[in-house]
């Protein structure tokens, strides 16, 4: 899951770039680190964004 008020923040700028980190499970075992728009950030991660097993951190 992602804080509601930085996925509209994703969502308004979907140019920008974000660094994204992916946690996944109660470990929150790191599994990917990214930088990407706020664009391919929405359409790639659509289903871990809806996912409570995942824990996606997004700073800009």
């Amino acid at each position: 899951m992602v804080n509601r008020k930085t996925l509209k923040m994703v969502q308004e700028n979907p140019e920008k770039e974000f660094s994204v980190v992916v946690l996944f499970g109660d470990e929150r075992t790191k599994v990917g680190d990214y930088i990407i728009s706020g664009a391919q950030l929405l359409q790639q991660f659509a289903d871990e964004l809806e996912d409570d097993s995942f824990e996606i951190c997004i700073s800009c």
